[in-house]
This record gives C-alpha cells, sequence and structure tokens, in this order.
C-alpha cells in the first residue's frame, strides 16, 4: 500500500499480481519523500522508512486489525486504509488509485503455486478448486480493492500488458521511464511430466468453477480487456 496525499495518487497491492515488483519501482521515486507520504514495507520486514507503519508497535498496542492482519498490511484494501485512519472516503474518490487486475484463472493457478511451491498431480489441483481451498489472503477478490463502500475508486492497470503498464504509473506517479522493470518475488515451480499449469489443468469444468468463485474478478477482468469501465 502506498498512499501520498501529497500527489494525490494511491497505489493498492491486489495479492498475486505483480504488486511487489510495482511497490518496489515506486520506493525507487525521488518525489515520494513527504512527510505525509504511506508506504507499507515492499515484504516482510526491510525497507521501512520513518513513515512506515509499524506493524509490532500496532500489535503491541491493541490495534485489532493489525493484530487480526498482522503483517498483511502492505495488501490492504482501500476499506483497510479507511478504517486504519491513512485516508479517507472522499479523498480516494478523488485521488488516483491504481491497482493491478489478472485474469482469474492466472492468478488462482499464481496463488495454488505460492502455497505448494511445486504443481502436484493434477488430481490434487482438482480437489482443490472443488473444495474450493481457501488461501486467505492470496485470493482476495480484486473487487475488493476496485471498489470501497460500493464505489468504484480504481484505475485499473492490465496484468497482461505488465511493463508498459507499470511504466504508465511510474509516470502518473511523477517517475521517468525505466529501461528495465525486474521481476521480484518470482518462485520456482518444479512441473510434474512435462505438464504446462497455464493450460493443462483448465478444463471446462474446473474453469466454471473458479469463476463462478471470483465471479466479481472475472467480470471487472472482462469490462478492463472491452474497456467498458
Amino acid at each position: 500500500m502506498i498512499i501520498s496525499h501529497n500527489l494525490k495518487k494511491c497505489f493498492f497491492r491486489v495479492p498475486k499480481t505483480g504488486s511487489t515488483t510495482q511497490a518496489f519501482m515506486l520506493r525507487m521515486l525521488g518525489s515520494l519523500t513527504h512527510s505525509t507520504d504511506i508506504m507499507t514495507p515492499v515484504g516482510a520486514g526491510g525497507f521501512k522508512a520513518a513513515n512506515t507503519p509499524d506493524y509490532v508497535q500496532m500489535i503491541l498496542e491493541g490495534t485489532s486489525k493489525a493484530r487480526e492482519r498482522r503483517n498483511n498490511l502492505m495488501h490492504a484494501t482501500p476499506e483497510d486504509a479507511i478504517e486504519f485512519g491513512y485516508i479517507t472516503q472522499e479523498q480516494l474518490e478523488e485521488y488516483e488509485v491504481f491497482i493491478c487486475c489478472r485474469e482469474p484463472l492466472d492468478r488462482y493457478m499464481s496463488a495454488f503455486r505460492h502455497i505448494n511451491r511445486r504443481i502436484p498431480d493434477p488430481g490434487i489441483f482438482k480437489v482443490e478448486i472443488e473444495k474450493e481451498i481457501n488461501y486467505g489472503l492470496l485470493t482476495k477478490p480484486t473487487t475488493d480493492y476496485a471498489y470501497s463502500n460500493g464505489v468504484m475508486i480504481a484505475e485499473l492497470l492490465d496484468h497482461g500488458e505488465f511493463v508498459e503498464e507499470t511504466r504508465r504509473m511510474l509516470a502518473a506517479f511523477g517517475s521517468h521511464v525505466f529501461p528495465i522493470i525486474p521481476q521480484l518475488n518470482m518462485r520456482r515451480t518444479v512441473l510434474l511430466n512435462g505438464v504446462n499449469p497455464l493450460t493443462d489443468y483448465w478444463t471446462p469444468e474446473l474453469q466454471d468453477r473458479v469463476k463462478q468463485r471470483f465471479a466479481g474478478d472475472v467480470t471487472l477482468h472482462e469490462n478492463m480487456k472491452a474497456g467498458t469501465l
């Protein structure tokens, strides 16, 4: 989560959308130095600044939300930010707010790979989808970040055009165009029997199951692609 009251711009980190890379690039900007700027760490621990919320202190002080989310404030939603007092609904509607929107099936697979560290037998994947295994924060709906109190407040960055869209956001925050956009927090996946996780698992049945579960995200992504938002 990055909120710049000085620039009137925000970036909320939807899990499993490349947000570590995007947050790192934003933290590299010289424009985010105002005393009112709020920036959570790029990853767990480290890269902190004077205006970085201190999770540990918040927990020690008994802030219920901090205790509930532990170190997940970096993936706070706009409504979380309001509850913590970092921004108001009125400001969210006034500011330029960015989030990254990823194709739901691709994002779910990424969450699965993150948890399992490898691609298991397709049967296991099928069972987890059918049981709607909850990966917690990793599968928090993108709509939770796009909307606040029922109002669409976010400009969507297309994960399918990650480099170009990241540069577009950086430019909006006042950055020069970086020649290279690194890929951070990538996890090596061990494939079994040459299985391609992006194609070989998605039977029509499993696709429908995931699309029903994340129907709001499917609609959001389709509207983004259609340019109807």
